[in-house]
């Protein structure tokens, strides 16, 4: 990775998305043939909400480096988020195939399987990928959200705790268990969870979803509506919140 690359890899990763976009095409302009700056545009592209450009610089990051694991997973990424399971699944089958041991790539495969209503297919990816690594957390969450999917709640429940034990300042935790106590009827601890995950992202589209239908549920259909559409605005091209 080129010196600019990396400079907005920490940007990146410390949730600075603008100015690794513009620094990563900087990147892109000095060495075009980068595969690792296009993989790192498509991550960016996800969290500036541009689901098509993150396809496409996936699939360049791939044409560029067809043998590396990580481009693959990349790939699949982009195209579970832009609802294309089927070749997403494909191209995380393909990421596995030339590296099994990718435990963050099991949690990815988790998540398409899920989304392709393979319950039983999605927790055996998340197991497989804790067995490689039993701190990952991306697996945990995957296979507390396929327990619960099964029905299987006292399971996922303790999943979700030791996430939130792990990770108290993760967003997606407090989602998860916010989910979990609406599902309880425990309302209360449901707005808890919710208002926290705000807390930690008050611009993320996610956490004003789950405040939407927390309202929802309560019957506020005011600050429903209002939550809603903050989460829309935030990412337009988001299936659940345009129905919501």
């Amino acid at each position: 990775m080129t010196d600019k690359a990396q400079k907005a890899q920490m940007l990146y990763d410390a949730g600075l998305y603008r100015q690794a976009d513009a620094l990563v095409r900087e990147a892109i302009a000095e060495c075009p043939a980068n595969a690792e700056c296009f993989r790192l545009m498509s991550y960016v592209d996800l969290q500036l909400n541009r689901r098509t450009q993150a396809v496409q610089s996936a699939r360049t990051a791939v044409s560029l480096a067809p043998d590396d694991y990580e481009v693959y997973v990349c790939l699949a990424f982009a195209l579970y988020r832009s609802y294309q399971f089927e070749e997403a699944m494909h191209a995380a089958e393909t990421a596995l195939e030339l590296c099994p041991d990718y435990a963050y790539g099991m949690a990815v495969a988790s998540s398409i399987k899920q989304s392709l209503n393979d319950k039983e297919g999605a927790l055996q990816y998340a197991e497989l990928g804790l067995a490689i690594d039993p701190d990952c957390d991306s697996c945990l969450k995957r296979k507390a959200f396929a327990l619960r999917s099964l029905n299987r709640i006292a399971e996922a429940e303790a999943v979700e705790k030791n996430c939130l034990e792990l990770d108290p300042n993760d967003m997606f935790n407090h989602i998860s268990r916010g989910f979990g106590a609406a599902r309880s009827e425990d309302l209360d601890g449901m707005f808890e969870h919710f208002e926290n995950a705000l807390r930690l992202e008050p611009d993320n589209p996610t956490a004003h979803y789950a405040m939407a239908c927390g309202f929802l549920r309560e019957g506020n259909f005011a600050k429903a509506e209002e939550h809603a559409r903050n989460a829309y605005q935030s990412d337009v091209d988001d299936v659940d919140a345009a129905l919501l």
